[in-house]
């Protein structure tokens, strides 16, 4: 076979499949990662120290032993509402909303700042709003009669956002379509308006075996995994 010089170039035209920045050595986010090892190998151990080390701003848990291993994960500040069952049929539409939710408390945040913003330019102080006055009173602290600033739960920044599937082989969770869908997808959740990159999930799951005769890990999401973690395990 002869081999042609075509001279084409390419250039970067997307984003990085890991635009999350994160500490030099760790691992790269957006991530879909599977640690694999025997029971009482560590695996959660050592997870419940990665999701800090990740510094991620919000996680979920989809897992039915959650409560047995809470002290452990104490440390990440996890909410109760975030924790889910992965037996639970609306599991992946519960998540999916609650990423949206953040996706629109920040696109909002940015709106009110633009508007406070050209408030200012406009008006300088809110005394001369004049007639306005009461228009704009979300922009006004009621008591310093000054700009009140728009608050945002992670200060305006984009929050990096994090999904540990726990102890869920053999459960719902694994045949469940629309959570395979979730993990093919998981970069390109929680979309933003515009060329900017989505929000996003990172997904990591605990399993006992990579491969099983039932309640295996789909084929789909062993092969388009990020990171692997092996333990000790005879499968």
């Amino acid at each position: 076979m002869k081999l042609l010089d075509t001279n084409l170039k390419t250039c970067e035209l997307g984003t990085s499949p890991f635009c999350i920045e994160t500490e030099e050595n760790q691992i790269k986010l957006h991530a879909l990662a599977i640690m694999v090892g025997a029971r009482g190998r560590g695996k959660s151990f050592f997870v419940s120290n990665l999701l800090g080390w990740l510094k991620f701003d919000r996680i979920f848990i989809i897992s039915p032993t959650f409560e047995s291993n809470q002290s452990q994960f104490k440390h990440l500040n996890i909410q109760p509402e975030d924790i889910f069952d992965p037996d639970d049929p609306l599991v992946v539409e519960k998540i999916v909303a609650l990423g949206n939710a953040e996706r629109d408390d920040l696109i909002e945040f940015r709106r009110k700042k633009q508007i406070l913003k050209e408030l200012k330019k406009l008006y300088g102080k809110p005394s001369n709003l004049d007639d306005d006055y009461t228009l704009f009173d979300e922009y006004i602290d009621p008591i310093t009669r000054n700009w009140k600033e728009p608050k945002h739960q992670w200060g305006g920044k984009r929050p990096v956002m994090g999904l540990f599937v726990d102890d869920a082989q053999s459960t719902a969770i694994l045949r469940n379509k629309k959570f395979l869908n979730l993990a093919l997808k998981h970069r390109h959740l929680f979309s933003m308006p515009g060329d900017e990159s989505s929000l996003g999930l990172s997904i990591i799951m605990t399993v006992q075996s990579y491969t099983s005769t039932g309640g295996s890990l789909p084929r789909a999401i062993r092969n388009n995994a990020t990171h692997v973690g092996l333990w000790r395990t005879k499968c």
